[in-house]
């Protein structure tokens, strides 16, 4: 985590129970799924974005972690992908990197 979130995270964590939710939103409640959808799609429209989603967030971190050659069973253990075959959807290499393969896929 960068120092400047851990930062501004920790007046909220420090307030409440370990296993309390740390993204609330106006009525106190945690986040959902759609909550975050909306957040993010409000963020790209304000900076003249498109075609983007919290997914493809999602899909770069995977493609990095194997980019950096993290072994492929602590992706999908981080990813919380059940079966190999759902973290490997969501791979994306590079047009620099085709052909090549990061170590354990």
């Amino acid at each position: 985590m960068a120092r400047e979130l851990a930062r501004l995270l920790a007046p909220i964590v420090k307030k409440g129970p370990r296993e309390a939710h740390v993204a609330l939103n106006d009525h106190g409640k945690p986040w959902g799924q759609f909550g975050i959808d909306q957040a993010f799609e409000h963020v790209c429209r304000r900076a003249g974005l498109s075609g983007w989603s919290v997914y493809c967030i999602r899909h770069d971190a995977i493609t990095s972690w194997l980019c950096a050659c993290s072994p492929v069973h602590v992706v999908q253990r981080m990813a919380g992908h059940k079966h190999l075959a759902t973290t490997q959807k969501y791979v994306h290499f590079p047009g620099s990197l085709t052909g090549a393969q990061p170590r354990g896929v």
